[in-house]
């Protein structure tokens, strides 16, 4: 194996398996709000026929979801800078700002109406 199939065996891998930990955690989160009947669900699902489809489909969309998540934040954390902070980039200097007398009249009066 080269260097290259090397690395993008080892990036599937990592894919892979964050995918996994996104389908478990979609899988979770359905059973935990079957188990507590959340906004009702389990009996809306006990109660219909197709109450089995509509939980696959639910874990299904999760499942896909919950993946999707896990691997950008993943890949996300995984990123690597080495350019400065953006903060040390840029020195931020505060505005002086002056009221002008219209606007601090036009200030007391909508505070005066306000009060009545």
């Amino acid at each position: 194996m080269n260097n290259t199939t090397k690395g993008t065996a080892e990036f599937l891998r990592f894919l892979i398996t964050h995918a996994a930990i996104g389908v478990a955690g979609a899988v979770a989160m359905v059973g935990l709000c079957l188990a507590t009947d959340f906004l009702n669900l389990w009996t809306l699902v006990s109660s219909s026929d197709a109450g089995p489809l509509a939980v696959a489909v639910m874990t299904v969309f999760f499942a896909i979801t919950f993946a999707s998540v896990q691997m950008g934040f993943a890949i996300m954390l995984r990123a690597e800078d080495n350019g400065p902070p953006r903060a040390k980039m840029f020195r931020l200097v505060p505005a002086r700002v002056t009221p002008r007398e219209g606007m601090v009249a036009a200030t007391a009066r909508a505070s005066a109406r306000k009060n009545r």
